[in-house]
Formats: C-alpha cells, structure tokens, sequence
C-alpha cells in the first residue's frame, strides 16, 4: 500500500513524507541522492524591503514590512526580474524494489527553515540544504520556486530523474520513470504547490496540502513569530556561506513555539528540529500570500489538507474554525477536496510523536482515489 516513491528535493518544507519511506523500507526501499541542474525561466517579483546583513537590520526588516503604516505587499511590488538561470537542486529518490503503487511518485516540498532531513525528502529551490545558495532578494521566490518543481515534475515524467546521481548501479533507480505524479508540501511549501497546481494543474494527479489552511487568522503573528536571526550570526559555522538576506531560527523555543505542541513531542524531537535548521529569506515570507490569489482551474486530481489540529501559525493555535468552502475554492475542478485535523498536533507534522497515524491517514486517502 505504501510502495510509492518518493522524491525529496531541497528548498521548502514538507514533514510527513517521512513516513511513506519508512514504511516502504519493509519492501525493501532503496534511496539514493540526487543533486539535479534545473534551468528556469521565471519572472520574480521587484519587491521593495531593507537589506538584511545582520541580526539588527532583521529585527528592522520586521518592523518595515509589518507596521500597519507601512507599504503592504501589493504597494511594495514595484516592477518584475527576469531569472533565467541553472539552479543546482539537491534531492533523494527513494523506490521500493516492488509494489503495486511502484509508478506513483511523491514530490515533497518542505517549508521555510527546513531541508528535506525534516521530512526524509523535500523540493524547494535553491537557499538550503546541498541546493544553491541564490540570491535572496531577486531569485529565492515564489515564482521561480515554481518552475524549479515544474522542471523536476516533466524530468520525472521522463524518466530522467538517475541522470542526475553517483550511483548507477542499482537498477530499480535506473529505469525508473513516473507514471503518476502526487504534488505534496508543508507550510511554505504547501504555497509552492497551489502555485504550481494553478498554474499547472494537468501534471498534476493528486495533492496533499499540509501546514497551510485558509482560515481567518492565517498570517496573525506575522513572520516576527519565527524568531529569526541573521543566519551567518546566528550559526556562523553552519550558515558561514550564506550570502546577505539568509535568516534562520535563533534558539530551541523560538522552534518549539512554530513547530511543536507540547502534548506530541518529545525533547529529543526538539533538539533534532533545531540541529538540523536551515534557512530562509525575508521575501519567501512576504511572497508566499501570492499563489493565495489564483484558482487550480486544470488540477481535476484530489487533494487533502492535513493540518495539525493545534497549528500555531496557521490558525493562531485552533484550527477547529476553518470552513471547507474556503479550500474548495482554491481547487474548483478537483475529484474531491478533503481536510483532515490531526489530533494534539501543531504545525511540525513529521516531527510529532503521533506522526505514523497521520502518514497513515494521508495514504488512506491517496489510495481511494487510486493514488
């Protein structure tokens, strides 16, 4: 039931994906690294903002960006950049020996602050992990985010994805192709994918939305809730190489506060989440309210939101209060449209103590649907 593969490519954040790997490793799953060359042409947003080159002008940019007398969003976007580029995208295959489902293909993008050791797999572009470190005010956006899972999406179709690995020797790699393709992402990269299913919903045969939800107090706390710090400060051996504008979580509580409810997590759960933090930019928080403006019109596959029921940043930590015809609308040609709350939990799924029941619940649901 669970022989699907998975392909986890670096930049955003997904979480649960962990669990159909795990599960898929008792019918013998072999996984390999991938460090994929995607080339893109995407048009980027001018977005107006401070520069950020120190934990000082972060703390700044913050007050720029949300002072209710300052620009919006709409009024900083003040022309577009052009990004035509080869992206180096860092990745993980991972394909079960056999399985009946062996065709069908999990693209995982995780979410800001993560790379794909969060979920196990991931795709976000360039910023984390062994991706490229791009610049972060004109290239690690939304949209050129898009076309980096669009490109990889078309190379898994064809069949091109192990032309991008050392290891060539295992043959369930080398003549994979994917027959069917499900798009799944946590927060950030939840945003990434209704971009993508919007703007390219027939390669699209299903989706799975979690750590996003449309509901009347997403973006309460706004990005100082993170508790973000310049990066190359923050962890100067870790993050020495990123380049100005790079961001990440400052200490274990600012992670638990995001990312963990106290009653489904344990310490070292904790401490795992914080050791392997990654990056993020300032524009990816701002920019990732666009792809909330457009309709899936071609994506005719299911989806399913899973949410933790005691999200923090989704919902102001109640998520009971959605409405399902405000998700329905985002996905107006979808099978079906389907939210699940997963109980005790906040806004790190994979990182939950009762994570394996959620996975378990995600593929329930792929697998009505003949996915």
């Amino acid at each position: 039931m669970w022989s699907t593969k998975i392909l986890s490519l670096t930049g955003v954040s997904i979480l649960f994906l962990i669990a159909p790997v795990l599960a898929s490793s008792r019918l013998g799953t072999q996984c390999t690294q991938l460090q994929i060359p995607v080339a893109i042409n995407a048009i980027n947003y001018n977005i107006t903002q401070p520069r950020v080159d120190s934990t000082v002008d972060w703390e700044g940019w913050i007050w720029d960006t949300t002072s209710w007398s300052y620009p919006n969003l709409t009024e900083r976007i003040v022309g577009n950049i052009p990004v035509s580029k080869t992206f180096s995208i860092g990745g993980q295959l991972c394909v079960p020996v056999r399985g009946s489902k062996a065709g069908i293909l999990q693209i995982a993008t995780h979410g800001v602050g993560f790379d794909r050791r969060v979920l196990h797999p991931d795709v976000r572009p360039s910023g984390t992990g062994t991706s490229d470190k791009a610049d972060a005010y004109t290239e690690v956006q939304l949209p050129a985010e898009t076309e980096i899972l669009l490109a990889l999406t078309k190379q898994a179709r064809a069949g091109q994805l192990m032309l991008y690995t050392a290891d060539k020797r295992n043959k369930h790699h080398r003549a994979y192709t994917a027959s069917k393709v499900v798009h799944e992402g946590h927060s950030f990269g939840s945003f990434i994918t209704f971009d993508f299913v919007a703007k390219y919903g027939n390669l699209s045969d299903g989706a799975v939305v979690t750590g996003a939800l449309i509901n009347e107090h997403l973006g309460d706390g706004g990005p100082q809730i993170f508790g973000f710090q310049y990066a190359a400060e923050r962890h100067h051996r870790k993050f020495a190489d990123r380049p100005s504008g790079y961001v990440a979580q400052g200490d274990k509580g600012d992670v638990q506060r995001i990312f963990l409810n106290k009653r489904t997590f344990e310490p070292r759960l904790l401490q795992y989440a914080f050791d392997t933090g990654e990056t993020t930019t300032g524009v990816e928080l701002l920019g990732g309210a666009v792809a909330l403006g457009q309709q899936a019109m071609k994506f005719i596959g299911p989806v399913q939101f899973f949410i933790g029921e005691f999200d923090y940043v989704l919902c102001g930590g109640d998520c009971k209060g959605y409405t399902l015809a405000a998700q329905q609308a985002l996905f107006p040609a979808a099978s079906d449209v389907s939210v699940y709350l997963q109980p005790k939990t906040g806004h790190g799924l994979s990182l939950s103590t009762n994570a394996t029941a959620g996975y378990q619940v995600m593929f329930e649901y792929l697998g009505s649907h003949g996915l």
